[in-house]
């Protein structure tokens, strides 16, 4: 499915010049515990010792419950990325806390009929009234593919290219909390 949905058809469109290791770890679970955050890191740390990954530009992202992943296993393990881009996932409120110092693009339809967006604004507002570092895009849409205009806006890979955990330069890494279905 990683292949079919989400990040996967945007690499194949860009094969050749794609800036990003991209990990696809994925659970059966949904990213609603730490079973399966553990998922997730393990894959990074494989990850870590047979790629040149830059480990200050490390980006989480994940659509639906992987979005809600995004936000948890980013609020949880935050000393280990760069950024967060969730999209059209239920809010992680229990996180909000440990995510106001870290740069967040949050990505949710406005009327997805899956996964109601009011849960990504609510994060939003929260970490906004908290002095996070967050921006969001609602598309106006009823459909819960949000993740279609997202990886498919270059800004948002721009964005992601200039983010670091520290200011230090190397090959940048991109995880994926898995499509989420």
């Amino acid at each position: 499915a990683c292949m079919n949905v989400g990040l996967g058809p945007e690499i194949a469109k860009r094969a050749s010049t794609f800036p990003f290791i991209v990990l696809f770890p994925q659970t059966s679970g949904g990213w609603k515990d730490e079973k399966d955050e553990k998922i997730c890191m393990a894959v990074l740390n494989q990850a870590k010792k047979q790629f040149a990954i830059d480990e200050d530009r490390v980006i989480l992202t994940g659509l639906s419950s992987g979005g809600y992943g995004t936000w948890r296993i980013g609020a949880n393990y935050r000393e280990h990325f760069a950024a967060l881009v969730p999209m059209c996932g239920y809010g992680y409120e229990a996180g909000i806390p440990k995510l106001t110092n870290i740069p967040i693009w949050v990505w949710h339809n406005s009327g997805d009929w899956a996964v109601p967006s009011g849960g990504s604004k609510n994060m939003v507002k929260k970490i906004q009234a908290a002095g996070g570092n967050i921006r969001a895009t609602f598309p106006n849409s009823a459909s819960h593919d949000v993740w279609v205009a997202a990886y498919d806006h270059q800004p948002l890979y721009q964005w992601m290219l200039a983010q670091r955990r520290n200011r230090t330069a190397g090959a940048p890494a991109a995880v994926g909390a898995g499509a989420g279905y």
